[in-house]
């Protein structure tokens, strides 16, 4: 729970935002036939039975009045939602939208209008408490609807009702709610609007940022986290989400599938963005102007999985469209530059680098942030070309911009800490490489999805260093982190995957003798 906020939260706001252009642009198969398909009812029993007639009332009668009511009511919308809220299921979440944004719309109107103080009892498993102990004054993100109740007593019996276990223990969350502080996630009392009139239960949208005030244990063991709530203009939380909102959504922050599969590609799930974007294209008109853009993100993809060919083959295609002027050109050039460097056809690769930096570098409106990833890639290159200073000079021409423009804790700090240490554990300088490593991944784990491709190279990176090091057993311990994500991320035939693979086998019996 702890606040990974660009993570799910930027995207489900995109789902609700896209919810009524996907209805005008009537893209979708029915709702209810997708929802059988995930519930896939096949044996009749009773209990899938009543859920079959269930399903059958929900496609009759639901309203956008509803919604609570449906939420709070023990069936397959609670079930399905909550789980794919829990694990992620970006496919399940997209045909949910409507649904989301309905729960939305009715926790505005039923907003609370004065303070309050609420409660949740909870069981947490002892690595989540601690790690909650550890993030005191610092802001959790919500992933999920977040019920509780006024009623102190009423919260404490719930969570007495649950199963104990040695490995849990039970807390309970006291919460101050001030409700006049300026861009709140939705909340609200919904009691008149529930499935159950009896609960005085107030529910937050997902989203919701609380930050952590005090942790202490009463005598009976049950464990007080206490809370308050907050917003997105806490510190540097609000710039960093206007950054990614910038990035990844479209002209005057318009949404649409273009933008979605951006933020998914953002998020490290490359399979489901390019999934997306095939959808857009199946479904924009010829002459649509995102078509360029999406035969670029398309490219950006394929580059990620070691497709270079067709990498290449969608850039020229986006390119074929867009006019001699356009800006937009310099995003694939600088993709150009990056598959002929993963060919090693170095000198081409500078040339379209130098062609996407003089774009920039003229255009009316400088983008700083493309300049600094170009600027970045160039510094890769010389690395590969095992010009040091040159390619050092580079990342630090890159991060002073991005120090410059960018919000404190955006990913490509985490990119940029991440190449110099590269460039350090080249020249052998082993301490300033683990230092710079170690940076990039304390900014990694903020701003990335736990999941990220990205997190892993600098993970094995780290591993990299401690094996230099001699240290053979924290190196494999990287390696194992690192391959988790990897095998997530990737297929069993990705470059990342096979590499990070033999060189755990290459510790492993370094270890055995």
């Amino acid at each position: 729970i702890r606040g990974v906020i660009t993570e799910l939260n930027d995207l489900l706001n995109q789902i609700q935002l896209d919810h009524s252009k996907r209805i005008e642009n009537k893209v979708d198969e029915p709702f209810i036939i997708n929802i059988s398909k995930f519930n896939n009812i096949t044996d009749k029993s009773t209990k899938e039975l009543n859920e079959l007639n269930l399903v059958k009332e929900f496609e009759k009668n639901y309203s956008s009045n509803q919604a609570l009511w449906w939420y709070t009511r023990d069936s397959f919308i609670y079930r399905l939602l909550n789980k794919a809220l829990r694990i992620q299921n970006i496919d399940l979440l997209f045909l949910f939208r409507f649904f989301i944004c309905d729960i939305e719309k009715q926790l505005k109107l039923s907003q609370c209008s004065s303070s309050i103080h609420v409660y949740r009892g909870q069981l947490i498993s002892i690595d989540e408490l601690n790690q909650l102990k550890m993030s005191l004054g610092e802001y959790i993100s919500i992933n999920s609807f977040f019920s509780t109740s006024l009623n102190r007593q009423q919260a404490i019996k719930f969570l007495n009702e649950y199963i104990f276990s040695h490995n849990l223990q039970k807390v309970l969350f006291e919460i101050d709610v001030n409700p006049h502080i300026d861009h709140l996630k939705s909340f609200a009392n919904i009691t008149s609007k529930s499935f159950y009139t009896n609960e005085q239960e107030i529910l937050f949208m997902f989203g919701s940022i609380f930050r952590l005030i005090n942790i202490k244990q009463e005598k009976n063991g049950l464990w007080i986290i206490q809370m308050i709530l907050s917003n997105h203009n806490d510190e540097n939380i609000k710039q960093l989400f206007n950054n990614i909102k910038n990035e990844y959504s479209g002209i005057n922050n318009e949404t649409s599938l273009l933008s979605f599969g951006n933020i998914l590609y953002q998020m490290g799930k490359y399979d489901l963005a390019e999934k997306y974007f095939h959808r857009l294209l199946n479904d924009l008109p010829k002459n649509h102007d995102d078509i360029s853009k999406c035969y670029y993100s398309l490219g950006v993809l394929a580059l990620i999985k070691d497709n270079y060919d067709l990498s290449l083959n969608w850039h020229n295609k986006s390119i074929k469209i867009l006019k001699s002027n356009d800006p937009h050109l310099a995003d694939s050039y600088n993709c150009i530059g990056c598959i002929y460097q993963k060919k090693e056809y170095f000198k081409n690769a500078l040339e379209f680098y130098n062609k996407a930096l003089n774009i920039w570098e003229n255009t009316k409106e400088k983008n700083y942030y493309q300049i600094a990833d170009c600027l970045n890639n160039m510094g890769c290159l010389y690395e590969k070309e095992q010009n040091y200073s040159k390619a050092l000079e580079y990342h630090q021409k890159a991060l002073l911009i991005r120090k410059k423009y960018l919000p404190k804790d955006h990913p490509d700090f985490g990119a940029s800490y991440n190449n110099i240490g590269n460039i350090y554990f080249c020249l052998q300088e082993y301490d300033l490489a683990l230092e710079n490593y170690e940076y990039s991944l304390k900014i990694k784990i903020k701003s990335l999805p736990s999941y990220h491709s990205s997190l892993a190279s600098t993970l094995e990176n780290i591993g990299l260093v401690y094996e230099q090091k001699q240290s053979f057993k924290k190196a494999l311990e990287y390696y194992e982190k690192a391959a988790v994500i990897f095998r997530e991320t990737f297929s069993s035939t990705h470059s990342h995957v096979i590499e990070i693979e033999q060189t755990i086998k290459r510790i492993l019996s370094i270890l055995e003798t």
